[in-house]
């Protein structure tokens, strides 16, 4: 319709889309979809302080039809005379290799090249061509898989850099537009491949709808998804409320959650809030399935300690004591050789371990109420010095404690949260471990009335070393 470029202005502006002076790249594959989009943002960006470019990503699907469509694209950024930006990849091979269905391992390159695309041009956003019925499409398809409220609230007009400006537009707006304005694009025959599950829901089980259920049922399914993303967006509000009252600890690589607290929302909200969580650790929440996700309330609810669960990828969830920890990426041991007079950075990168030789007569007190120094009769110390991490195993003789005792059983005697424990690194040298650094002395290593030459070991804030 001719009036489409100026509900595009009003969509875009009421979503906030596209800021002024942004570099927005249009991705553009040449299908009518596409090819619209790209002439409503190069006449978007004739009005307004916009910075325009093409992306394009051949996907080596349908081999010579895939090439001619990048050189089509690559024609169409030469014409208007922007930056053009493209890469070539084999889907096929990677869907094989990977195990991946076709069009998961399309999607999964496709954003791999948006990301280099990103780091290459600094850009702001990057448009894509979705429009109203694919938006009806994806509501199905997310109702097939059984998704609540996030899946049914389909696709949103903005995700991270990633904008849909065309989601207010039928097809039919589209493909009248083109025609109006005489556009030319190129026929994806992949589009009518009945193997692909969008494909038969487009052609076959929507037509079918129409025809015997609902003549309607395209508005119907984007009243729904509307209701449902105002539901979604309600529930993601309420629980990153809720997030704040349980966390005990919210870092880049770590979130820690009270139980208690947890367990004190709607079971709704508890999911909302491990969503938000996963969200926070770089994990997308459609990753994660429904049994997973019911299977981790479940381990909260029944507070078993010890109790894991691999949520995606690297990032899992550990039941421990009063809390729920979720943590991304593997445990880091590490082990170096240390020596007296130098200070060394803890695991957590909060404070530095420093060591220094003294003499008896000149250490002053020797007992310190603080649990961050300690002395240790140096002429004790056989071989080198070394600050690492604890093992499974691992055993010591704890000052004041008549005989030796596992490090794991003296930690869990004292209540100190497994998720902790991979933190406390050991000071040690060939004869045995000299320091639970922050906990206990070793026995053997005690100063005596024949002590002459001491180790201070202190933990220094890095605030008090700087």
């Amino acid at each position: 319709m001719s009036d489409l470029f100026q509900q595009f202005i009003s969509f875009v502006e009421k979503n906030q889309l596209v800021g002024a002076n942004e570099h927005v790249l249009a991705a553009v594959s040449g299908g009518v979809d596409s090819a619209v989009l790209f002439d409503l943002m190069w006449r978007f960006s004739r009005t307004r302080p916009v910075k325009l470019g093409v992306v394009h990503l051949n996907h080596g699907i349908r081999g010579q039809e895939s090439d001619e469509d990048e050189a089509f694209v690559r024609e169409l950024a030469k014409k208007y005379d922007v930056p053009f930006y493209c890469e070539k990849v084999d889907v096929p091979a990677f869907s094989e290799k990977e195990g991946y269905a076709t069009e998961e391992a399309a999607r999964i390159l496709r954003y791999q090249f948006f990301e280099n695309v990103f780091r290459e041009t600094k850009a702001d956003k990057i448009a894509l061509g979705h429009h109203a019925d694919d938006q009806a499409e994806t509501v199905i398809m997310h109702f097939f898989r059984g998704s609540g409220p996030a899946g049914l609230s389909g696709m949103a007009p903005q995700r991270e850099k990633f904008v849909r400006p065309l989601l207010f537009a039928t097809r039919g707006d589209i493909e009248n537009y083109a025609e109006i304005r005489k556009l030319n694009f190129r026929l994806d025959s992949s589009n009518f491949d009945l193997a692909y599950k969008r494909n038969r829901i487009r052609h076959e089980l929507l037509p079918y709808l129409r025809n015997y259920f609902n003549a309607g049922i395209d508005s119907s399914l984007l009243r729904t998804q509307k209701i449902m993303a105002e539901i979604d967006a309600f529930l993601r509000r309420q629980a990153a409320i809720a997030l704040e009252t349980c966390a005990v600890e919210l870092k880049k690589d770590k979130i820690i959650l009270e139980i208690d607290t947890f367990l004190s929302y709607f079971v709704i909200i508890q999911k909302y809030m491990i969503f938000s969580v996963l969200e926070r650790l770089g994990v997308e929440r459609f990753s994660l399935s429904s049994e997973k996700l019911e299977r981790i309330v479940t381990r909260i609810q029944q507070k078993k300690i010890g109790k894991k669960e691999i949520l995606s990828g690297d990032v899992q969830a550990l039941i421990d004591r009063s809390v729920v920890v979720f943590q991304r990426g593997k445990i880091k041991f590490f082990e170096m050789v240390v020596e007296p007079n130098q200070r060394y950075p803890l695991p957590d990168g909060s404070a530095y371990l420093k060591l220094t030789l003294v003499p008896r007569d000149s250490a002053g007190g020797l007992f310190s109420e603080s649990k961050n120094m300690e002395f240790a009769d140096w002429e004790k110390v056989c071989g080198k010095l070394k600050m690492r991490s604890l093992r499974a195993g691992d055993r010591f003789f704890p000052l004041n404690f008549a005989g030796q005792k596992k490090v794991a059983d003296f930690l869990s005697d004292l209540k100190v949260p497994l998720h902790r424990r991979s933190e406390i690194p050991v000071l040690e040298c060939d004869a045995g471990i000299i320091w639970l650094v922050g906990y206990r002395l070793d026995d053997r290593f005690k100063v005596t009335d024949r002590t002459t030459q001491l180790l201070k070991i202190e933990i220094v804030e890095k605030s008090d070393a700087e």
